[in-house]
């Protein structure tokens, strides 16, 4: 059984995929790392495992020793200056977390996820973009995505890192938090996906095992007319 650590785990997607790994019989230890909440706030928390506050490196030393990492920590605070916001970010986020990247270089990792963002390009990229674009990010959210993707990129230079560049699902009134827990609806509960154009939507993310591959639904919704249904296969980060 691998074991899983995922940061953020009371956030949105936390909660979401702290009970899908479990549902694939992983070992999942939620964490809860400073300036998040215990307890889930806007989601109810349906995992086995009660989420585990970590404030230091005493926290880590009692804890199962992890294979993946999927880190969706991230704090931001939308109303100060560019400058002010740069730094916040990039000391809540990275910095005031040493204590966490120094102790995950000791494990026995197989690979890092890293939560990143579709922020990371701006209307500076040219249309379509690729993995393998250059970041042209505007806003200090997107800038200090690059410089975390940089960091991890280099701090675990010897493993597997993966970035999840994250946008929206093509639904109305749909916030892009809500990407993968659409995804998992469809794939585990067999509920579709319905997509609007001139709504697009970017999905970056590796390939599932064959083994367990799920179908995803997915339903066109083209100026106001529904057209047919199609199935494809279900994409994950995870590598398990």
């Amino acid at each position: 059984m691998d074991t899983f650590w995922v940061t953020g785990a009371t956030g949105r997607l936390g909660c979401e995929i702290c009970s899908r790994l479990e549902q694939l019989n992983a070992q999942v230890v939620p964490l809860v790392l400073p300036g998040y909440l215990l307890q889930p706030k806007r989601v109810t928390w349906s995992a086995k495992t009660t989420p585990i506050a970590v404030e230091n490196t005493d926290n880590l030393r009692h804890l199962p020793t992890p294979d993946y990492v999927l880190n969706l920590h991230w704090q931001v605070k939308r109303n100060l200056p560019f400058t002010s916001q740069l730094v916040y970010e990039t000391d809540i986020n990275l910095q005031h977390l040493t204590f966490l990247w120094e102790w995950l270089r000791e494990q026995p990792l197989k690979r890092f996820v890293n939560l990143s963002s579709i922020k990371i390009f701006s209307h500076l990229n040219q249309n379509p973009i690729f993995s393998e674009t250059a970041p042209r990010p505007l806003s200090p959210y997107g800038i200090v995505k690059v410089v975390a993707e940089h960091f991890f990129d280099a701090h675990f230079a010897y493993l597997p890192v993966t970035h999840l560049r994250l946008s929206a699902v093509a639904s109305y009134g749909e916030h892009p938090a809500q990407l993968l827990s659409q995804m998992y609806a469809s794939a585990f509960e067999g509920k579709t996906i319905c997509l609007n154009t001139p709504h697009t939507t970017t999905l970056l993310y590796n390939e599932l095992p064959r083994r367990k591959q799920r179908g995803i639904r997915i339903k066109i919704d083209s100026a106001g007319s529904l057209g047919a249904i199609v199935d494809i296969p279900f994409l994950a980060f995870l590598h398990i």
